[in-house]
C-alpha cells in the first residue's frame, strides 16, 4: 500500500520535472499522458487521505474510458447515457471488463484540467465514485473534439472491482 507521503511526494516529483503545466487545448493529444497521470495521482490523495486504498490503474478500464471519449467525440455529446440510449455499463461490457462495482465520472470544456478533480469532489454523486470503497481500480482517458461548436477536451475516469471468479476446481469433485 502507498502512503499519502509516497502519493505526495510522487506528485512533487512529477511537478518538479515540468510535468504539471498545462498545454494549449489544441495541443490535448501531447499532455493526454500526464493529465491522466496527475489525475489519478490525485484522485488516490484524495482516497489514501481519508484512510482508502489508493486505485491501481487497470489497462481494461483505460480501454472503457478510451471508448466512451470515442463515442461522445464521435456523436458529439456530454453525458453517461448516449443519445442512442447507450449507458456507460456498455462499454465496460465491450472492454470485457466484467465487475463487481463500476462507475463513472465524466468532464468537458475545462481549460485546465487541474480544475477537474476539485470539480468532482465538489459533486456528490462524482465525490462518491472517488471515494467509494468498493473500488479498487481505475482507468482515465482524454480526447479532443468538437462539443457545442467548440473544441474541448473529454475526460472520462472509470472505476471498478473486478468480479470475484471462483477458484475452486470442480472437475476434481
Amino acid at each position: 500500500m502507498l502512503s499519502a507521503k509516497k502519493l505526495f511526494l510522487s506528485a512533487l516529483i512529477l511537478s518538479i520535472f515540468g510535468l504539471s503545466s498545462l498545454a494549449p487545448v489544441s495541443q490535448a493529444s501531447n499532455y493526454s499522458d500526464q493529465m491522466v497521470g496527475e489525475m489519478i495521482t490525485a484522485t488516490n490523495l484524495e482516497r489514501t487521505a481519508l484512510g482508502l486504498e489508493p486505485l491501481k490503474v487497470d489497462a481494461t478500464l483505460n480501454q472503457v474510458a478510451e471508448l466512451k471519449v470515442q463515442d461522445m467525440v464521435k456523436n458529439g455529446y456530454f453525458a453517461h447515457i448516449s443519445p442512442a440510449g447507450v449507458s456507460p455499463w456498455h462499454w465496460f461490457a465491450v472492454a470485457g471488463y466484467d465487475y463487481r462495482y463500476a462507475g463513472e465520472n465524466l468532464a468537458v470544456n475545462f481549460t485546465d484540467y487541474k480544475n477537474i478533480l476539485p470539480s468532482w469532489m465538489k459533486s456528490p454523486s462524482h465525490k462518491a465514485n472517488i471515494v467509494d470503497p468498493h473500488y479498487t481500480a481505475v482507468g482515465m482517458a482524454t480526447m479532443e473534439g468538437v462539443y457545442k461548436g467548440k473544441t474541448v477536451v473529454f475526460v472520462a475516469q472509470e472505476f471498478g472491482k473486478p468480479q470475484l471468479v471462483n477458484s475452486v476446481d470442480k472437475s476434481a469433485n
